[in-house]
């Protein structure tokens, strides 16, 4: 399968296991995402600066994009970098609507695992196979045209 990228080609993503998922209570559990994460089809990965307001829109947009086919099928993995992830708890998650998977990243592990740059957040959205091999690379809510590559790859990835 061809890697589409933006700007720059990777071959795969690397997911640290040093990530948190809150729970029902609002707490920061040590996870793997390996597990949690149903790996046996397509998904996409997108980074969100936790300390950002602006970005928190993010979440409202994905879930537009969500509620439209082809994106229905996958999971959104949401990796939030925060070096404060009691202060995400308590200022931004109560207000957060996702239905994606929320993942805290208090250490830029992810980011620094893929060689990623905050300078370049407009490439941090992936979207990847079932071996965490990269489909394509760029954020579709601020990149022209990305939606309509997002659409056309999931929908080749799911016919084939």
């Amino acid at each position: 399968m061809n890697t589409q990228c933006a700007d720059q080609t990777f071959a795969k993503i690397s997911i640290p296991d040093s990530l948190f998922k809150i729970d029902d209570e609002s707490c920061l559990l040590k996870v793997n995402p390996k597990v949690i994460v149903d790996w046996s089809t397509a998904v996409i990965i997108t980074t969100i600066w936790g300390e950002c307001h602006v970005c928190m829109a993010k979440f409202k947009e994905w879930e537009k994009i969500r509620g439209k086919e082809p994106f229905k099928d996958l999971q959104v993995v949401y990796i939030v970098t925060t070096p404060y992830p009691d202060y995400f708890l308590k200022v931004f998650y109560p207000e957060i609507k996702h239905s994606g998977i929320l993942l805290i990243d208090d250490s830029d592990s992810f980011y620094s695992l893929n060689n990623l740059k905050y300078s370049q957040a407009h490439l941090n959205t992936f979207l990847v196979d079932s071996t965490l091999s990269i489909i394509l690379q760029g954020d579709p809510l601020v990149m022209p045209g990305m939606l309509e590559q997002y659409e056309k790859a999931i929908k080749s990835y799911l016919d084939n």
